[in-house]
């Protein structure tokens, strides 16, 4: 994935959030680009142009950080239990209202990018959900 392209590394970040919120944005995206099982290139397009917004910590490796990412989005599956755990893990990293309003529109237009998919649309109510947006 050329993810490592979507952060521009700063030493005072600009965009409001904090490192983990970022992490979690990025996690729930490659959660995306996974549900359905088909990686598409306009799926890479839509999250390079629309994640530069974001300021990735310059301490923190992102080709470590997306690495781990990926892993853990593939690992978890269609497993309850471990889905239900990463869901949490997101929750408590966007803490603010406005970053999981965030993450779900990116995951939105994500999407949409390419058409949605069946598994997609199912998909995103589920996040809603999951992140209390409905």
């Amino acid at each position: 994935m050329a993810f490592k392209k979507l952060f521009t590394p700063t030493a005072q970040p600009s965009d409001g959030m904090t490192q983990a919120a970022r992490e979690a944005i990025v996690d729930l995206l490659h959660f995306g680009v996974y549900a359905d099982k088909h990686i598409a290139l306009a799926e890479d397009k839509m999250v390079e142009a629309t994640a530069r917004t974001l300021n990735w910590d310059a301490k923190i490796s992102f080709d470590y950080y997306e690495g781990k990412s990926i892993g853990e989005v593939r690992r978890i599956g269609r497993d309850e239990t471990q889905r239900a755990e990463f869901f949490q893990s997101i929750r408590e990293r966007l803490s603010k209202p406005e970053d999981r309003k965030l993450a779900v529109k990116l995951l939105e237009q994500l999407y949409s990018c390419d058409g949605a998919t069946a598994v997609e649309r199912e998909t995103l109510p589920l996040v809603r959900r999951e992140l209390e947006l409905s």
